[in-house]
């Protein structure tokens, strides 16, 4: 159960990147939300988020590269960010129900 916690917590992050991202506009992403992105993108892959790892990674390096050009097209990244933004939405969701069946499983009768 403390591991589905910890999970939770992480995914949690993971949304509040994503919340920064949508704030500030892909054109304007804060160095640290970047940095932010990159770290936990490779702390996805630990949890076993292999999908999660790779999005936000590309992500990352759409916006990196993008602070260093006049015009983007951010085309790509916004796709990207609506495909983890979905997956992190249906992986709390299933880590609600592993909570909810573990808790039944667990009480006495």
């Amino acid at each position: 159960m403390e591991n589905l916690e910890e999970l939770r917590i992480f995914l949690e992050e993971l949304e509040q990147i994503c919340y920064q991202i949508f704030q500030s506009g892909f054109s304007s992403v804060h160095d640290t939300t970047l940095q932010e992105l990159k770290i936990h993108s490779k702390e996805a892959e630990d949890y076993g988020l292999f999908f999660a790892s790779k999005t936000m990674y590309e992500l990352w390096e759409i916006l990196e590269a993008s602070k260093h050009q006049f015009s983007a097209d951010y085309t790509k990244a916004v796709i990207l960010f609506g495909h983890l933004k979905e997956y992190l939405f249906w992986c709390l969701k299933k880590l609600e129900l592993m909570q909810v069946r573990l808790t039944l499983e667990t009480q006495p009768e």
